[in-house]
């Protein structure tokens, strides 16, 4: 038997954001629900009435996962004798201590005695007061809403939030002011309030005609227009107080729509606004819209945007998304006039009439301007305008719609519309590929962070999960923000991809990837803000998990981050993984890695000497930890060619030594779990952890001086200890491997 490695132990804990429940699946809450009013409230001359005798939306005892835990239906009536535009149904008064945030949704559906009215889908409860919806009702109208709560059953331990509550009060305003950071509000406000020559300024009719003119070279309004879901607020003109930054992209909001969410028209998919370009990066790339037939008499060309190339891209590239914050919204197409060979939207561009109004939809999450947009903001058919807030793309991009059918002797295809970088709104034959840029739309109830729509203010949209004040919130909103050159930014795909590449010198990224538990946030690269002070303790932040606990690893356990030096500082001893013998198939004998209940060497096993130094040294805030479980992944034989036996941690490995993908994006690392866990307040940096932090493994393995784990400058121990264990690579050695870093960050592999 080969001498076992000793390793250094470097501490891993983590925080716990709420109560630890029992792990039973059902269980009683003393949730609250969303607390009504009984008598009709009088709102101008809009009446609300709940149909219940009750004043309390109550859930049915058991917040039981995969129920519905409670619902409510209330009528709005316009008793007046004018119609109302966009009045507010919202959310206020929230309260939501849930952990799992995620778990608990509503739908809000809406039915008309006229016409229709606009529902939410489902759309996660509130962490504060939000406006859910907007809807315009004609005299006479009577409108009914049912909210329908539901507490999603998910693949985890849902039990931490036994006994935690949630409540709210929902009812109507035609107050926006009431949802001061909502992004629905600023832009209005910003509009109405027109604080300099250059700002946009609020104008129900523009200056110029939406498709007879284009906008004038001063023009920049926020105008209204009808859309399928009621009044629209448009962009137009040389608008320079636009700009979002979402997703770690520079976008451009383009309006309103009729229900309150926001749709938005990429500006730079490389840089938030303050450093955008445009150009070039206003596109994704260069695709066909899509078209059936071969280009013949028999089989013309046709165009088929649903099944073609462009659709495929934005399906594939919005899936880097977190699609909470964007609603699957209906994408204007338009149908054929046969007896005319044109759209529909054609022949109201011809007309010079247009309206946001459309006879046939397809529903994504992401897609393309329709051309009745690109007019709306400032463009005109065949012909040049420099004034226009969209003009910031190199080449000519698709718009949404087909213009034109040929059906001559000689000509056997559709034209389809594409706006050119000069503004100017032009047809071309659907078969020739053109430059896509995305639009996506986000939800009513989108909030912002900061920012006043200007280029180097941009709207900062909220896009933390996490209630304001805890730890969580305060990490992320820091990445958003990101104010000073060697800050962490966030950007949910990091720049250097896990487990293929090591991360670059310069990359300080606040990433996103999965967990067991949800969506988590972690550091990689460089990172020099992620320090934390625990316990008279310094300790660096690797990730926030999916139930919005902190995982730390310790940086220096004699003083706190102000003084601390780390190196040696960093660990608490040395030790032995740990490992037990057993029989596998014909061989006998073989060590398997067993870290919880180590039988090797009980004296020099690592997890008892965890388990002694958080006694001795964090037993006092013990009840700020969570008892968490700790992946180490289980063994199987995988390759009986080569009798080798893999960790789960290894078996996500491919040939080329990659986590397998199971997240956000194409060879993307993960922190599902891999096979066996355990529970504690205490263990070990995972194999997967470090690689998300910026490390590589196999062919791409090499030293990461610059990762926020890196200790060589300091440190004279050799390698640390990693949770994960490797496996065993010939049964005749009988010899086991795991996971370790070297002192200059590197990835190897020793024995137990």
């Amino acid at each position: 038997m080969k001498k076992k490695s000793i390793l250094y132990i470097i501490v891993i804990i983590t925080i716990s954001l709420g109560l630890i429940g029992l792990t039973y699946g059902y269980y009683i809450s003393n949730t609250k629900g969303i607390n009504s009013i009984q008598e009709k409230l009088a709102f101008g001359d809009l009446e609300l009435t709940y149909s219940d005798n009750n004043d309390v939306l109550k859930p049915n005892g058991i917040l039981k996962p995969g129920d519905i835990v409670g619902e409510k239906i209330f009528t709005v009536t316009n008793t007046g004798d004018l119609r109302f535009d966009n009045y507010i149904v919202y959310i206020e008064n929230v309260v939501n201590e849930l952990v799992y945030k995620d778990d608990l949704v509503y739908t809000l559906t809406c039915t008309s005695t006229k016409g229709t009215c606009n529902g939410v889908e489902e759309r996660s409860f509130p962490k504060s007061d939000e406006i859910v919806v907007l809807n315009s009702i004609e005299v006479d109208e009577t409108q009914t809403y049912k909210i329908t709560l539901k507490y999603k059953e998910t693949n985890k331990d849902q039990s931490i939030d036994m006994g935690v509550k949630f409540s709210g009060r929902i009812g109507i305003t035609y107050d926006f002011s009431k949802f001061k950071n909502s992004l629905v509000y600023n832009i209005i406000n910003n509009a109405i309030e027109h604080k300099n020559n250059d700002s946009t300024i609020y104008s129900i009719d523009p200056i110029t005609t939406p498709a007879k003119e284009i906008s004038g070279e001063s023009e920049r309004t926020l105008s209204v227009t009808e859309d399928d879901l009621g009044k629209s607020y448009y962009y137009r003109g040389n608008v320079v107080d636009n700009y979002v930054d979402f997703n770690n992209m520079c976008w451009r909001i383009v309006r309103i729509e009729g229900d309150g969410s926001v749709k938005l028209i990429l500006e730079d998919k490389t840089s938030t606004c303050k450093n955008a370009i445009g150009l070039g990066n206003a596109s994704i790339g260069t695709f066909s819209y899509g078209h059936t037939g071969r280009g013949t008499k028999e089989e013309p060309y046709r165009a088929d945007y649903e099944n073609g190339e462009t659709k495929q891209k934005l399906d594939e590239w919005i899936n880097n998304f977190d699609k909470r914050l964007l609603k699957e919204d209906e994408w204007c197409i338009g149908e054929f006039v046969e007896e005319k060979n044109k759209t529909d939207v054609a022949i109201k561009i011809e007309s010079n009439s247009i309206d946001l109004k459309c006879s046939k939809t397809i529903k994504s999450y992401s897609s393309l301007l329709s051309a009745l947009e690109f007019l709306f903001a400032g463009g005109k058919a065949s012909k040049q305008n420099s004034n226009l807030y969209l003009n910031n793309a190199s080449q000519y991009y698709n718009l949404l719609n087909a213009f034109y059918r040929y059906n001559s002797e000689s000509k056997y295809y559709d034209y389809v519309y594409h706006a050119n970088s000069t503004g100017s709104l032009n047809a071309n034959v659907v078969q020739n590929p053109r430059s896509t840029r995305p639009s996506i739309v986000l939800n009513s109830n989108i909030k912002i962070i900061s920012g006043d729509g200007t280029k180097n203010n941009a709207y900062k949209i909220d896009e933390i999960p996490y209630n304001e004040g805890t730890l969580a919130y305060e990490i992320i909103k820091n990445a958003i923000n990101a104010k000073e050159e060697m800050s962490t930014i966030y950007s949910p795909v990091p720049e250097t991809t896990p487990a293929q590449e090591v991360s670059k010198e310069d990359e300080r990224t606040l990433s996103l990837t999965e967990d067991d538990y949800g969506n988590s946030y972690y550091f990689r690269g460089n990172v020099i803000d992620n320090y934390l002070n625990f316990n008279n303790m310094c300790w660096r932040i690797v990730r926030i998990e999916g139930d919005g606990s902190i995982k730390l690893i310790l940086e220096d356990k004699n003083t706190t981050c102000e003084t601390a030096t780390g190196g040696d500082n960093a660990f608490i001893g040395t030790s032995q993984y740990g490992y037990k013998t057993a029989t596998i198939n014909e061989f006998e004998n073989v060590q398997i890695p067993d870290f919880e209940n180590c039988s090797s060497n009980s004296e020099n096993c690592a997890y008892p000497k965890l388990q002694e130094w958080l006694n001795d040294k964090l037993i006092s805030t013990q009840e700020k930890l969570k008892n968490e479980k700790w992946n180490i992944g289980d063994i199987k034989t995988l390759y009986t060619d080569n009798d080798e036996l893999l960790s789960g941690f290894a078996a996500y490995f491919d040939n080329g030594h990659r986590l397998s993908n199971k997240n956000l994006s194409s060879n993307y690392a993960t922190l599902l779990s891999k096979g066996v866990s355990f529970d504690s307040y205490i263990g070990l940096l995972t194999m997967d952890e470090a690689v998300l932090a910026g490390m590589a493994y196999g062919n791409q393995s090499r030293s990461n001086n610059k990762i926020y784990l890196n200790l060589n400058s300091t440190t004279t121990r050799t390698y640390t200890m990693l949770l994960s264990p490797m496996g065993i690579y010939s049964f005749n050695r009988k010899s086991i491997g795991i996971y370790e870093l070297d002192k200059n960050t590197n990835f190897s592999t020793g024995n137990i």
